[in-house]
């Protein structure tokens, strides 16, 4: 059955599967009811969860933390920007990061995790790569840049991958930026940080960072918003494509298969621990998460 939730005092709706109730909806004499541990949406049985706002805004670009406890994302209300907020892992104690007063933002792009989880990474409008505490507060600059809408940061928080014309890698010890020759969307490190997958031209691909060697994975016949996330083992991808949500096994041949076959999808990413994918729902406000793939 399906079920909205709102708690007092929050600003999320969470739509949710609960997959333990019998159709009529009425708890067994037996039964704890609502305070029941498999009543909630965090609950391991409960397979799907819709995080939408109740405050009419939209959700894009959403990322697990490195724990996997929250979610950031990106929020407009209409084709503004609202700003940069945070919410658990059931969609809820929103709370809002300041970007568009720090920064001055109008319009932004990412967001990436630092490796502990303290802060954020994001493009703001005025062409810099910035971070803000994960708590909210005043955004500083990381990286001046003409242009950079993509942004990812390495596992291990000592790189920011961004691109103006093409893809460059910013070490943030060295503070030295290295080019490389192409672009692409979408683009995520490995776990390891040695490799970077991201799709171009129809074409899910993966660079090899030292060598620069390019291998396709996957081509598409028709033109669909691919993304891409990789699973901690480095061996299979979660993407977005024609047939919805996939994963992807990095073996030979390449095996694919769906695990939510929703018909248009974007920005898709995957929990540390790999028991959790979320996505965007093309032309609706929220994004879903699943679990119990495998």
């Amino acid at each position: 059955m399906w079920r909205s939730v709102l708690a007092p005092g929050l600003s999320l709706a969470v739509l949710f599967l609960f997959t333990g109730c019998s159709d009529d909806d009425t708890p067994d004499a037996g039964d704890a009811g609502p305070s029941d541990a498999g009543d909630g949406p965090c609950h391991p049985d409960n397979l799907q969860v819709d995080i939408a706002s109740t405050e009419g805004l939209s959700y894009t670009n959403a990322r697990f933390s490195p724990d996997g406890t929250e979610i950031a994302l990106i929020a407009w209300r209409g084709l503004a920007l609202d700003d940069l907020v945070i919410v658990d892992r059931c969609g809820e104690n929103l709370r809002r990061l300041g970007i568009r007063a720090s920064a001055k933002a109008v319009s932004t792009w990412g967001p990436s995790w630092s490796a502990d989880g303290t802060q954020i990474y994001f493009v703001g409008s005025e062409d810099s790569v910035r971070r803000v505490s994960a708590a909210g507060g005043i955004s500083e600059i990381v990286l001046p840049v003409a242009e950079a809408p993509v942004l990812d940061v390495s596992r291990d928080g000592t790189k920011v991958l961004y691109a103006t014309r093409e893809f460059r890698v910013f070490d943030l010890g060295t503070r030295t930026s290295t080019a490389y020759g192409v672009y692409g969307t979408s683009p995520r490190f490995s776990p390891d940080g040695t490799q970077v997958a991201f799709s171009r031209e129809r074409k899910i691909e993966i660079m090899n960072l030292e060598t620069r060697e390019i291998r396709e994975v996957l081509s598409f016949d028709s033109l669909v918003r691919l993304s891409v996330a990789w699973f901690s083992t480095g061996d299979r991808l979660a993407i977005t494509s024609e047939r919805g949500t996939e994963i992807v096994e990095l073996t030979t041949p390449i095996a694919r298969r769906t695990v939510a076959p929703e018909a248009i999808v974007r920005d898709v990413d995957v929990s540390r621990d790999d028991q959790a994918i979320l996505f965007g729902l093309n032309g609706q406000p929220q994004v879903r998460v699943i679990r119990g793939f495998d």
